[in-house]
């Protein structure tokens, strides 16, 4: 994935078709110690159908580890 800019928008803005809701984790264990991990869910424009992206298990992590 390449760098990724993120711009906050009003949700009433928002135009979502075409596009999946993919979270977005600290690391790659999906939780740190404390027990967080879901930092957001991005919304990343797609061709496919959403139930594709699901079945492959599709997340972005903020950490490398």
């Amino acid at each position: 994935m390449p760098l990724v800019q993120i711009i906050p928008v009003e949700a009433n803005k928002l135009k979502l078709r075409g596009t999946l809701k993919t979270p977005v984790y600290i690391t790659q264990a999906r939780a740190n110690a404390m027990g967080v991990g879901l930092v957001f869910e991005a919304d990343l424009k797609t061709n496919k159908h959403t139930s594709h992206w699901i079945l492959q298990g599709v997340a972005m992590m903020l950490n490398t580890d």
